[in-house]
């Protein structure tokens, strides 16, 4: 971590590519989610969809800090809606100067970390709400200078008493920096 504070701080000061960078810049992003529970790959009946709501800053060419919302039916966590928040800190590896020119501009890999808050209703119980965090991985695809096609691939666990409620998430969607 501390190799790469100096490394992202070269970068943001020599940022040239023109998709999604450049001046600090704010994004939406929306995207269908469908979701895995961890614990029950071979049961076949524990999957489901949702969708995946983002709002975000590019600091600069490798940095982006969002917050991003997921709302989530999968029947293995108490038959239950899920919901979760975390702020994130998203990294584009390919946009430091170090690793420029080995992937397209208009191709941006990420790697996403995130803390935040789980929280549902389950069936005969009060609404329960507690922390969260998430760890991924996917990349970018421009198809204009400001409009992304995202692919995703996550981690997300809750804490506390949603400590059970742990998915892998596939996400596909659209964003739009402004």
């Amino acid at each position: 971590l501390l190799v790469l504070i100096p490394l992202l701080s070269a970068s943001l000061a020599q940022a040239e590519s023109e998709y999604g960078i450049g001046d600090p810049s704010v994004y939406l992003a929306v995207s269908g989610l469908f979701a895995w529970d961890v614990g029950e790959w071979d049961s076949g009946n524990n999957e489901n969809g949702g969708a995946t709501f983002r709002a975000g800053v590019r600091v600069g060419a490798p940095l982006a800090f969002e917050l991003q919302g997921d709302y989530t039916n999968l029947k293995a966590w108490r038959k239950v809606n899920r919901w979760d928040m975390t702020l994130n800190f998203r990294v584009y590896p390919t946009q430091l100067e170090l690793l420029k020119g080995f992937v397209p501009d208009f191709v941006q890999p990420y790697v996403v970390a995130g803390a935040g808050v789980m929280g549902g209703d389950p069936a005969g119980d009060k609404y329960q709400l507690s922390g969260a965090f998430r760890l991924g991985l996917g990349s970018d695809f421009y198809v204009t200078e400001q409009m992304a096609v995202s692919l995703g691939y996550e981690w997300v666990t809750g804490t506390s008493f949603w400590s059970d409620a742990e998915a892998l998430n596939l996400t596909l969607g659209v964003q739009y920096n402004f």
